[in-house]
């Protein structure tokens, strides 16, 4: 899902709150998607190159 970066100076300088035990889960699946996407971009060696 692609979102618009949030450029309101009033909602930007609301105080943040704190993570909770279900917001490790968000993260995780995030770290996830990052760790998939790097896959796709790495180049491809071929076993006979890779020596």
């Amino acid at each position: 899902m692609v979102k618009k970066i949030m450029r309101d100076p009033l909602f930007l300088a609301q105080k943040s709150e704190d993570a909770t035990e279900d917001d490790k889960q968000v993260a995780r699946g995030v770290d996830e998607v990052k760790q998939e996407a790097a896959h796709k971009e790495a180049p491809k060696v071929r076993d006979d190159k890779a020596r």
